[in-house]
């Protein structure tokens, strides 16, 4: 398997089906009754979709289905993904278990870095929940933490894209997370009263200060770690460029799509750290 298409070279893929027919194989329930596409070409499809956001009917000519058929397979392998690897996305206590490591790691000492993204939703409808003033588009809000390498600790589950940073956090439950004693959390402005190391703003009546300025600066050279990080994370397509979706139960597709994605991008990074 070429690596820039599907993401996953032969090794990475063979990792990743391993418990994915465990899984199986221990809750027959969940078998998918179709003969056409084996669990392998599922997974195939799921990565296609993930990297590339491919249309439906192109993945339907690729392995030569009908198009509803994909959408049929697409929606079972992202919700197999998710409950084979998509337990800790959004759970503070996997992200309290990485900071325990990242303490440990630096003898007590670390640094964490916070920010939210949206992943867009290709939508052209009227969402008001999830439009966000910021960016101007209509999709979900991310809470990403990453450490001061730009590996990515934890990501939040989807939440309404209108909402603010900080209310975000807060909904996450990953705030009281990143409180804690030897570990060094900067977030940007929109994470004021937070309780996190965060820029200097000025205000009307107290201009900036050199010291201000260079605190700032210094600062912006360490987050730039998370902003990589948010980056590497939308490589994959579906999570830049909208995701699009019509079924029945939009939010819960769209969650699935999303932490499917991002359960896939943290086993690709882990995988890299554990097998150098």
């Amino acid at each position: 398997m070429d690596e820039s298409i599907w993401l996953l070279n032969d090794v990475q893929f063979r990792a990743f089906a391993a418990p994915v027919y465990r899984y199986l194989r221990r809750n027959s329930h969940r078998r998918r009754r179709q003969r056409k596409l084996t669990v392998a070409d599922l997974l195939r499809m799921f990565l296609l979709k993930a990297k590339h956001n491919q249309l439906q009917v192109l993945l339907a000519e690729r392995f030569e289905i009908s198009q509803s058929s994909v959408a049929r397979a697409l929606a079972y392998t992202q919700r197999l993904v998710c409950e084979v690897f998509g337990q800790d996305i959004g759970d503070p206590e996997a992200l309290k278990t990485a900071i325990d490591e990242l303490l440990a790691a630096g003898d007590g000492y670390g640094i964490a870095l916070l920010d939210g993204t949206i992943v867009p939703l290709g939508s052209s409808a009227i969402d008001h929940e999830n439009y966000s003033g910021k960016v101007h588009r209509v999709g979900k809000n991310l809470q990403v933490v990453a450490d001061g390498s730009g590996q990515l600790l934890a990501v939040s589950a989807p939440l309404l894209g209108r909402t603010h940073d900080k209310l975000a956090l807060d909904l996450s439950g990953f705030g009281e997370c990143l409180v804690r004693e030897g570990l060094w959390t900067i977030a940007d402005r929109g994470y004021k009263g937070a309780k996190l190391k965060t820029p200097c703003k000025c205000y009307k009546h107290q201009p900036f200060t050199l010291w201000d300025w260079a605190e700032n600066r210094a600062l912006s050279a360490i987050r730039n770690a998370v902003e990589r990080a948010i980056s590497h994370l939308k490589s994959l397509a579906v999570l830049r460029t909208g995701i699009r979706s019509h079924a029945i139960d939009r939010n819960r597709a769209v969650r699935n799509i999303i932490v499917s994605a991002v359960a896939l991008f943290l086993f690709r990074q882990n995988w890299r750290l554990e097998h150098p």
